[in-house]
């Protein structure tokens, strides 16, 4: 059986601090007040591998939902609690939540992960001091329970080195530490499907002068707004309805979260909350985070031709979609010898119902116009012909408007180019 530890911190919790590190990967936790105004804003994005420090504007396409956030972290003096555990990747922590399935979340189906947020504090020198800066490891499952349940499905491991971090080179038990809230965009949008059960963790990477603990520690984050009970004293408190019917909150978390740990091998399930007045805990999970996902959006594609003298040859295509693979299919009409064809992507529509002369060649209506976006080539046996890519699974690319034409060959010389039909299309998200 796992075994269960449960702390109730007084108010005089930083007596704590006084505990050996070296018991950490068994049952004592270290934790500290921080913040009081001095967490900053940081912004990292993925595929470049550039640290924004302060507000930043991130340029995408369509719009994202928070599908789960437990940021609940600061009291109103802008204070919040840290805690930490042996590091050099030897421990692991494990919350337990929903993603788009809880009481207070939202229906976004996309499942696409574009985004999350989350709070830390860094004893390291930081690599504008001439350090290595912090370091975590983040992982976000689907269908995890906590009591020492083993992650299913990996949807991100996201190694983060680099981190904004603190003016001197320290350890947990130094005065003073950088702190941040720092906000991580992928590169490319991340399946992650919505659960009941869903998890992410936080992996210990790096070590402080100590030579023990970690080094980069997150913020705890409240569970029902920090006015749930130990789920080990009757119940989290929460709305109620949840899938392991333990009282979990709005966002299907409880003050409750597992360890595991290597040399030692340690498997730990904890409970934690601080307590002002006696029997008034408040309740916490291990760190703060907020998933963003691309918002739903449908797609669309409208096909359309010359209104009094229509092109014979026509494009048919399903819809493009974030990730997905989109299919232009040709026909000519009438049928001809086998040839190549182009599909051109424009900005807009022909602005006349009856699209603009061809030019002879190519015979036909031109029925794009605008800005080139690109231009997809392909063959034909003379009576059909497919084209298909994969959309890119990228926020700039969510609501991207374009029209399509093809133009193909097909013997005789010049009177063999045609051009075809067009499609009226949005990138969505399904």
């Amino acid at each position: 059986m796992v075994p269960k530890k449960s702390l109730i911190l007084a108010g005089a919790a930083l007596a704590m601090l006084g505990a050996s590190a070296g018991a950490q990967s068994q049952s004592t936790k270290l934790f500290k007040r921080a913040g009081g105004g001095s967490v900053k804003q940081a912004t990292l994005d993925l595929g470049t591998g550039t640290y924004t420090r302060g507000p930043a504007v991130h340029q995408r396409g369509g719009f994202t939902v928070a599908d789960f956030q437990n940021l609940d972290a600061f009291d109103g003096s802008g204070f919040g609690w840290v805690t930490v555990d042996t590091g050099g990747g030897t421990c692991r922590w494990f919350s337990n939540a929903a993603k788009g399935a809880a009481a207070n979340q939202s229906t976004n189906a996309s499942d696409l992960m574009s985004d999350v947020v989350f709070f830390y504090c860094s004893n390291a020198l930081d690599v504008a001091s001439g350090g290595a800066g912090g370091s975590v490891t983040l992982g976000f499952y689907e269908g995890y329970t906590v009591f020492g349940g083993a992650p299913t499905t990996t949807a991100a491991l996201v190694a983060l080195t680099g981190m904004p971090a603190n003016t001197s080179q320290g350890s947990w038990f130094s005065a003073g530490a950088g702190c941040y809230g720092l906000r991580v965009i992928f590169p490319t949008l991340v399946a992650f499907a919505d659960n009941a059960f869903m998890g992410y963790s936080w992996d210990f990477t790096d070590t402080g002068t100590d030579g023990t603990l970690a080094n980069t520690y997150p913020f705890m984050s409240c569970v029902v707004s920090c006015s749930g009970m130990s789920i080990f004293n009757g119940s989290s408190g929460g709305v109620g309805g949840n899938s392991l019917g333990l009282g979990e909150d709005g966002q299907g978390m409880m003050d409750v979260w597992d360890q595991f740990c290597v040399a030692p091998t340690v498997t730990h399930t904890f409970t934690f909350g601080t307590s002002g007045a006696p029997f008034s805990p408040s309740t916490y999970a291990p760190s703060t985070m907020r998933i963003q996902e691309a918002g739903d959006l449908a797609a669309t594609n409208v096909n359309y031709n010359a209104s009094i003298t229509p092109n014979t040859d026509l494009i048919s295509a399903n819809k493009a979609t974030l990730g997905g693979t989109w299919s232009v299919t040709l026909s000519r009409i009438p049928a001809s010898v086998a040839g190549t064809y182009t599909l051109n992507l424009k900005r807009n529509k022909h602005p006349n119902a009856n699209g603009g002369p061809g030019g002879s060649p190519p015979f036909g209506r031109v029925l794009t116009a605008g800005l080139p976006v690109t231009t997809l080539t392909g063959a034909h046996n003379g009576t059909s012909g497919n084209i298909a890519v994969a959309v890119p699974a990228q926020m700039a690319y969510c609501g991207f408007h374009f029209t399509v034409q093809a133009r193909s060959t097909g013997g005789g010389g010049a009177a063999g180019v045609r051009l075809s039909s067009a499609i009226d299309s949005t990138i969505g998200t399904f």
